[in-house]
């Protein structure tokens, strides 16, 4: 059997605080709740008169966080909620109307109240007490800033090094965006730096603002909790949980793979013009992988358009004009990157991509040999200034156990030791004019482009 709690009967009580998590409960959200789980939310109301249990936890008025209770209407089936002390002492109940700040204000101050918040700053400020690099901690201490015009009480304050004022702020729920943003210029402006603690966070759980959160501060979210405080004190240094995503590059696009650990405060990269604190720099990797893609996709453009021209795999050489179009396209993209592609018709870049593409594919590209064989001993007769990055490239792609293979009189060796031997023969000039190009159409070998 179903009940239900009637607004109507007390329409400006309608937004709780639980007293020990520091949770916001909409009453509205109850109306669906069994008649058993009312009758039992009751019971437990009345026995937090006078208990201070967890089991027994209070539900506050959101305006003036006084304890309510349940109490039902004659009908028996309607239910709502009345102050323990009706007094209009409440801005709701005297029906006076307060600000957005206010109102916010005043649902911050309950959340900050809870059990659950007071614990875990208690647990920041005992974490940060173990360590000699902290200064003693201030607990919920005044902060008045440079101006004189702003105060703030953050729930830890310490300073770091000696050098560098540190505000730690539990976050408390996902609707107080504009008091974050708010707390965030603050410090900026003194020249210190907030940092947001969670007691908890889950990657599938997570709400709104504390997503914003963990965006802003580079993807990572740090937590404290009573293993982390045992962990502090047994290291004698301030120990956090870090989570993180971590990139990485699935299908030619970003993917994301959790992590975690546990990590030292001194180990943190602290970004006091952009308010983050962070451990994995995950910005940068990202950064880097994303450049990796567009590197790929020139890379792959270029090959297709050598695999088309010399007419590999039963491909068809398009008309000259069609391969102007298709360059100057590469060529745009690869611009993207930073990269500045010479034309096609350069005959050291076609040569090179000759060589490379040879080597890359086991098979004589752009010559008349049978082989990636006779391409090889070509290279070394007509394209040595190429040899530098030939060579590793053969090791790169695995093809030089094949060549050896086939070497039955022992010419490839020969040239091979040469080559390893510049002090018995000097090595023909290496030609390094066309790096970028290498770089940027073969990027699996520009660890060996010097």
């Amino acid at each position: 059997m179903h009940c239900f709690l009637a607004l109507n009967a007390n329409p400006r009580l309608s937004l709780l605080i639980d007293k020990q998590t520091g949770g916001e409960i909409a009453v509205r959200g109850l109306l669906t709740c069994s008649r058993d789980e009312v009758l039992e939310l009751l019971a437990r109301l009345q026995r937090s008169r006078t208990s201070d249990a967890p089991q027994d936890g209070k539900l506050l008025c959101v305006q003036c966080y006084c304890p309510v209770y349940l109490c039902g209407q004659k009908d028996k089936t309607a239910f709502y909620f009345k102050h323990f002390v009706e007094d209009d002492s409440c801005p709701a109940m005297a029906g006076r109307n307060l600000s957005e700040a206010q109102i916010n204000a005043l649902r911050y101050h309950g959340q900050r109240e809870s059990a659950r918040h007071i614990r875990l700053k208690n647990i920041i400020a005992d974490s940060v007490r173990v360590d000699s690099a902290f200064s003693e901690p201030i607990v919920e201490g005044s902060w008045r800033g440079r101006s004189n015009k702003d105060l703030r009480r953050p729930d830890v304050r310490t300073r770091f090094e000696g050098r560098l004022d540190i505000a730690l702020e539990v976050q408390l729920s996902t609707t107080f965006a504009r008091i974050m943003a708010e707390r965030e210029i603050f410090y900026r402006n003194e020249g210190a730096i907030l940092l947001w603690v969670f007691g908890s966070f889950s990657l599938e759980e997570v709400r709104l603002l504390m997503e914003v959160i963990f965006v802003h501060n580079n993807r990572n979210a740090f937590i404290v909790s009573e293993e982390t405080l045992a962990a502090s004190q047994a290291a004698g240094e301030f120990l956090l949980d870090v989570i993180w995503t971590e990139p990485c590059i699935e299908q030619n696009a970003i993917a994301w793979n959790e992590r975690q650990a546990r990590v030292r405060f001194a180990d943190l990269t602290i970004d006091t013009e952009l308010q983050r604190t962070y451990y994995c720099d995950v910005d940068a990797k990202r950064a880097e992988l994303e450049r990796q893609i567009e590197y790929g996709r020139v890379a792959g453009a270029v090959q297709e358009f050598w695999f088309a021209y010399h007419r590999i795999a039963g491909r068809e050489r398009p008309s000259a004009t069609q391969l102007e179009t298709q360059w100057r396209g590469i060529r745009r993209e690869a611009s993207k990157t930073g990269v500045a592609l010479p034309h096609f018709y350069d005959p050291g870049v076609q040569d090179v991509s000759r060589i490379l593409l040879s080597a890359k594919t086991n098979a004589s590209v752009g010559w008349d040999f049978a082989n990636l064989w006779g391409a090889a001993h070509h290279v070394f007769a007509a394209h040595d200034r190429w040899l530098w990055i030939f060579l590793p490239a053969l090791e790169a792609y695995g093809r030089l156990s094949a060549i050896e293979a086939q070497d039955a009189r022992g010419n490839w060796r020969k040239k091979f030791t040469q080559w390893h031997h510049p002090e018995k023969w000097p090595r023909p000039e290496a030609d390094h004019s066309l790096d970028g190009y290498i770089i940027a159409a073969f990027p699996e070998l520009a660890a060996h482009v010097q």
